[in-house]
């Protein structure tokens, strides 16, 4: 049996290890970072009881064999060799069932299939997650000497991956057809050097645009070429540069005719040529002078309106929002847990406003409504039109998920968290990074530490929009195009967290009034 059957055969054996019936290793199916980031693999154990971890084991599936990258057991853990320095476990989180590895720097290298294995006395189960490497780089054009009508540029990038497309757009609709050509380093990161050479007496604007195909990400860099531009100006002094050129000839006969007076001539042609060569050089570094600080001033510009559209459409957004609350503050805002649908260690209140983790599995009236396996529950109140809003006090709690989900989604056993399967939300992850529960988990940067999150339903634009309420600022918006189905209602939905982690002693309450100030109640 060759390497890759091999292979085979020990991931189906790990595979065929039972795990505990009540225990469950989670982690995204992919994650996408940036080359030299500090990047986050998450793993999480799902238990209904305490955990006893004795083991975790990182391993990346390489080309016929499983490589080891990072393991613990009891009492220390330790990077692979080859790896050190550059992961790392928080080993305070292994008892409540968080094992998720940080990797450091990554680079295209570290791309791959990645297995979390967690052993205890008495289970083993793994997961995976596939880590895609994205690398972008400044662009910048060089503008070469004319080439016969036309003018040559060059355009030129480091740091690429993966491979990434170029393209050339001229503001006049010229074809452009360049000639581009990418070098792979050692570090496996791609530089392009792509030339294209423009024709015409009026240009105007001509961009090379480099796009990374994996993230979208584009990076272009634009100059200006117009009929009264530097270029014309210096097509016109190469043309009385070879003119100079000629009169050594034309001296050389005269000399032979009348001697030193000759000699004289071709002297002062010589220096008439190094003097406009001096001054072909002298406007060359003028125009790239020119060009650097136009294109600076240009991408400064571009920056700041891509900015300033950004947090004009934030501050738009959540403009709408606390418009429509305020319309409708004590109507659409009153929104009121539903206890048959609480999971049996979770506790309502008896105005229904919030809930907490009990840690321990209370007698409860059976209900088909009810979460069975996680830490879930529902407002009362269902939307198939409109617009809603409500918000939520998380305080300084370390686990929370919050957002809505479809009526029909599954109760009982064990599921996920996404859109897919109903449930549009967000939440914390052990105190340390917020996410949005996507098809592939998206961290929300910039969230900060938040205390109050509002939540807004728009239904009639298929928008679910989540902010930061004490920063005035939006954190993610879903489209919830493809969940809404005729006559299904969509519910406000809460948690508390996992069911392995500790149980915190603040509840999740939902904000009656909408005040806007910060409290740590």
């Amino acid at each position: 049996m060759d390497q890759r059957g091999w292979l085979f055969v020990v991931v189906a054996l790990f595979k065929a290890i039972p795990p505990s019936e009540k225990s469950d290793v989670i982690s995204p199916q992919h994650v996408v970072s940036f080359v030299g980031q500090d990047t986050l693999l998450p793993c999480h154990v799902s238990a209904t009881k305490a955990l006893d971890i004795v083991a975790v084991e990182w391993r990346k599936i390489m080309d016929g064999h499983l490589e080891d990258i990072h393991s613990y057991r009891q009492p220390g853990d330790k990077a692979a060799q080859g790896n050190l320095g550059r992961t790392w476990l928080e080993r305070s989180g292994i008892a409540t069932g968080n094992v998720s590895l940080v990797l450091r720097k990554v680079q295209p290298a570290d791309e791959g299939m990645y297995l979390c294995v967690v052993r205890s006395k008495d289970w083993s189960a793994e997961t995976d997650t596939m880590l895609s490497i994205a690398g972008t780089g400044e662009v910048s054009i060089e503008i070469l000497v004319p080439q016969g009508q036309g003018l040559e540029l060059i355009c030129r990038s480091h740091g690429w991956f993966p491979k990434p497309t170029v393209q050339w757009v001229a503001e006049s609709g010229q074809s452009l057809s360049p000639d581009t050509a990418m070098h792979q380093d050692s570090n496996q990161l791609f530089s392009v050097l792509s030339r294209v050479t423009v024709t015409g007496e009026e240009v105007g604007e001509v961009t090379c645009q480099i796009l990374n195909p994996l993230v979208q990400a584009e990076k272009n860099s634009t100059v200006l070429l117009s009929s009264d531009s530097q270029w014309h100006k210096k097509k016109s002094l190469l043309s009385t540069k070879q003119k100079a050129l000629q009169k050594p000839s034309h001296g050389e006969e005269v000399f032979k005719e009348h001697g030193s007076t000759t000699e004289e001539g071709s002297r002062r042609a010589l220096e008439c040529e190094q003097q406009q060569q001096q001054d072909l050089q002298q406007l060359s570094q003028q125009m790239e002078t020119l060009q650097r600080a136009f294109q600076t001033l240009q991408e400064s510009a571009q920056l700041e309106l891509q900015l300033l559209r950004a947090a004009l459409d934030t501050k738009l957004e959540l403009f709408r929002s606390q418009l429509y609350k305020g319309k409708h503050q004590g109507d659409n805002g009153d929104v009121t847990l539903d206890a048959d649908t609480a999971h049996p260690r979770l506790q309502i209140s008896d105005a229904g406003k919030s809930v907490r983790d009990t840690g321990t599995i209370r007698a409860v009236a059976r209900s088909e409504l009810r979460f069975d396996s996680h830490l879930f529950v529902l407002a009362k109140e269902g939307y198939t039109s409109g617009r809603h809003y409500w918000q939520v006090h998380v305080g300084k709690r370390k686990s929370w998920t919050l957002g809505v989900a479809r009526e029909s989604v599954t109760r009982t056993g064990t599921l996920t968290v996404s859109p897919e399967n109903g449930f549009w939300t967000i939440g914390l992850v052990a105190g340390r990074d917020c996410w949005a529960y996507t098809e592939r988990w998206c961290r929300l940067s910039g969230s900060g530490k938040l205390q109050k999150v509002g939540v807004f339903l728009d239904i009639s634009a298929k928008k679910l929009s989540f902010y930061n309420v004490h920063k005035g600022a939006a954190l993610y918006t879903f489209s919830i195009a493809g969940g809404s189905r005729q006559a299904e209602r969509f519910f406000p939905f809460f948690s508390t967290g996992s069911a392995a982690e500790k149980p915190e002693e603040g509840p999740l309450r939902i904000v009656e009034g909408f005040d806007d100030d910060d409290d740590d109640e």
